[in-house]
This record gives C-alpha cells, sequence and structure tokens, in this order.
C-alpha cells in the first residue's frame, strides 16, 4: 500500500496504491470511485482485496472528498469527469501495468463518472454499483450538495441518446458488472433498468441483486457480501 497524489488544475488529489505480492510483467489494474460526499477510505478494504488477486488497484479521494483539494461548492459534474480521467492516467503509467486490461469498480456517484469514463478512455471491466443517474443539463454547473433534485428524474425512463452516462456504456465494449442493492433509497429501480438497457451486447451484461441491502451498504453484511462478489467476479479475469 503506496500513498501517491496527482494534480487536476492545480489541485492535489490524494490516493493509494496497491500492489500484488507477485508482480507480474504486466499485470491486470482496476480504479475504485467513491460515491458523492464519500472517500477512498471505503474503497481501500476492496482494493487490498483485490490486490491478493493479482491486480493493481488505485483509489483516490475525487476533488472536495477526503484530504484531497478543492471546493465541492464549486465543482461541477465536469470538472469530477475530469478528476476520474487523470486518476485513471495516473494508473495506467504506473510500471507492469497492462494498459489492455484495465477495469473500474465504482459506486453511486463514481459510477455515474465510471459510465462516462468508458467514453475518454479504454475500460475492458466496468462494475457498477448502484448507480446514479443525472441528467445532462447542469453538467458545468456547479454541483448541488443535495441530490434529491435528482429523484424524479431518475424514476423516468431515459435512453442512451439523450445522456451522456448511459450514452457512453452503449457505445463502450466494456464487460459489465451490474450490482443493485435491492433496498436502495436513492437508485430506484428505472435507473437500474436504464443502465441495464444501455449495454448493447448483453453477453457483456452481468446483473445481480443484493438482497436486504441499502444505497450505502452500512445495514448488516451487506458490505462483505458486495466484497465476495467482486472477488467471485474478478477472480476469472486474472
Amino acid at each position: 500500500m503506496k500513498p501517491v497524489s496527482f494534480e487536476v488544475d492545480g489541485q492535489k488529489l490524494t490516493g493509494t496504491l496497491f500492489y500484488p505480492e507477485q508482480i507480474k510483467t504486466k499485470n491486470p489494474a482496476i480504479l475504485f470511485l467513491h460515491g458523492w460526499k464519500s472517500s477512498q477510505k471505503r474503497m481501500i478494504p476492496r482494493a487490498q482485496q483485490l490486490a491478493k488477486l493479482g491486480f493493481i488497484c488505485l483509489s483516490f479521494n475525487l476533488r472536495g472528498h477526503g484530504d484531497s483539494e478543492g471546493d465541492r461548492k464549486i465543482l461541477s459534474r465536469k470538472d469530477y469527469v475530469d478528476d476520474v480521467i487523470a486518476a485513471y492516467d495516473f494508473l495506467v503509467q504506473q510500471a507492469h501495468v497492462d494498459k489492455e486490461r484495465m477495469g473500474i469498480i465504482c459506486t453511486s456517484f463514481g459510477a455515474y463518472l465510471g459510465s462516462i469514463l468508458t467514453s475518454k478512455r479504454k475500460v475492458k471491466w466496468l462494475v457498477l454499483h448502484a448507480p446514479a443517474g443525472y441528467p445532462d443539463e447542469g453538467f458545468t454547473d456547479p454541483k448541488p450538495e443535495d441530490s434529491s433534485w435528482t429523484i424524479t428524474w431518475r424514476n423516468e425512463k431515459h435512453v442512451p441518446e439523450e445522456n451522456k452516462a448511459l450514452d457512453a456504456i452503449y457505445k463502450s465494449n466494456s464487460e459489465v458488472y451490474l450490482i443493485q442493492s435491492e433496498n436502495d433509497e436513492w437508485t430506484p429501480q428505472q435507473t437500474i433498468e436504464d443502465y441495464k438497457n444501455a449495454v448493447k451486447d448483453k453477453s457483456n451484461l452481468t446483473y445481480i441483486v443484493l438482497e436486504n441491502a441499502d444505497h450505502s451498504m452500512k445495514n448488516g453484511d451487506s458490505e462483505e457480501r458486495y466484497l465476495q462478489l467482486l472477488l467471485n467476479w474478478f477472480s476469472e479475469k486474472v
């Protein structure tokens, strides 16, 4: 585990690199993207376990989150897309990373950003847990602290042609693992259906419902079961 940092628009973002015990000449890599008002803290145990499988992993804090620089009050969704592009580029430039086998594990707001990232960079594997949905309107405006304004929109049906995140998935060739929290209070069923429908080649889609889990997976053993899903799926990718 190695603390790292990189810059976006002159602001420092903090993160952590994780390496397998046995590093090969080329190793698959995974970028972890956390949710809104969260941090890399929740990602670190997951990255540690995926590194044990043989992946070089990077978790980091978006601007205005954790101890990364930046003011959330003035940052837009476009700014955060810039963050994840910079994080991807930082990871892919590390020694022994296989640029052809790059994965993203992301949740909530991070899943929205990760989806858009597939239109900017090559992503072989995309894990979307409780993916958040946002209209394209206001993409370059400061993101409101409260996400309740999106609830009505998320309960309406949307297609790739009208949405950046859905369109990116539709046009990508990524293998998508969509994990729904059964008792999700922020990602309604319609949003899940929109993401499912956006995967053009259904042979690239794996979909599962994590029973009794809420959006943040803070109830019961949701976190442990989620981690096991990740390990099972990625154990076949090394």
